[in-house]
C-alpha cells in the first residue's frame, strides 16, 4: 500500500490500493485522470473499472480514463491496476514506476514486454504479440508465477 501525494498534499482516499465505488446514478468523488506520486516517486492515474480487473491486471485507457483490460489491438496510455477496479468502480492505476503485474509466462529481466492471449497479462514471448512500449521486465520469473515486476514509464500501446 502507497499513500499517494499531490502538490505535497495527500488526496483524498489517498492510499494506491483504495477502489471507490460511488453510489448509484453518482460519479466518483476523483475526477478521472487525476494523477498522485507516491513517497517513491511512482506515479498513479485514477480511472474507471472495468469487469474482471485484479490488482495487476494491465488495462488501456480511452481519453475520458475508462479502462479495458488489454488486449491486441489496444490503443492508448497503459496502466496497472492497483486494486479490483472492476465495473463501476474506480481507483489508480501506475504509470510510471516497478508495478507487481499479471503475467502469463516466464520473463526475464531486463525483457521487452508483449500482450497476451490473456486479456490484462503480460508476457516476453512477442509471437503474434503487441509490444507494450515504455516498459519492461524488472525480474526474472520462472515455474508458475502469475505476479511478475514491470518497470513503467508511461506506457503505451498502439501508438
Amino acid at each position: 500500500m502507497a499513500i499517494l501525494t499531490q502538490l505535497d498534499m495527500i488526496l483524498p482516499y489517498g492510499d494506491s490500493t483504495y477502489v471507490e465505488t460511488p453510489v448509484s446514478g453518482s460519479t466518483s468523488q476523483i475526477i478521472s485522470g487525476t494523477r498522485a506520486f507516491d513517497a517513491s516517486g511512482n506515479e498513479y492515474v485514477w480511472g474507471a473499472g472495468v469487469a474482471s480487473t485484479i490488482v495487476g491486471s494491465l488495462v488501456s485507457f480511452d481519453l475520458n480514463f475508462n479502462s479495458a483490460l488489454l488486449i491486441n489491438g489496444a490503443v492508448g496510455l497503459v496502466g496497472v491496476a492497483q486494486g479490483a477496479i472492476v465495473v463501476l468502480t474506480y481507483g489508480w492505476y501506475m504509470v510510471k514506476g516497478t508495478a507487481a503485474t499479471a503475467q502469463t509466462a516466464d520473463t526475464t529481466l531486463g525483457g521487452l514486454v508483449y500482450t497476451t492471449a490473456t486479456a490484462g497479462k503480460l508476457s516476453n514471448t512477442s509471437t503474434a504479440q503487441i509490444q507494450v512500449k515504455n516498459a519492461f521486465s524488472g525480474a526474472t520469473t520462472t515455474g508458475s508465477k502469475v505476479i511478475g515486476t514491470t518497470v513503467l514509464s508511461y506506457p503505451t500501446i498502439g501508438i
